[in-house]
């Protein structure tokens, strides 16, 4: 086999390979029916947030040097 007919068999591959079809995935579709139920028995309910948020004056153009 000359050079010629092997870069032609190599580039014929290439082109076969490249056409194969393309996998088509399908969006996940997330459904809440396949969740436990969550249930909670209480007289009372107290919640506690400790988030404490910080907030600057400066602009962060003036923190980065």
């Amino acid at each position: 086999m000359s050079l010629k007919n092997k870069i032609f068999i190599y580039i014929l591959l290439i082109f076969i390979y490249s056409c194969q079809p393309v996998e088509i995935i399908q969006p996940t579709e997330i459904s809440y029916s396949n969740l436990n139920k969550f249930e909670i028995n209480a007289k009372e309910i107290s919640l506690k947030i400790k988030y404490n948020p910080i907030f600057s004056q400066e602009n962060i153009e003036d923190q980065i040097k």
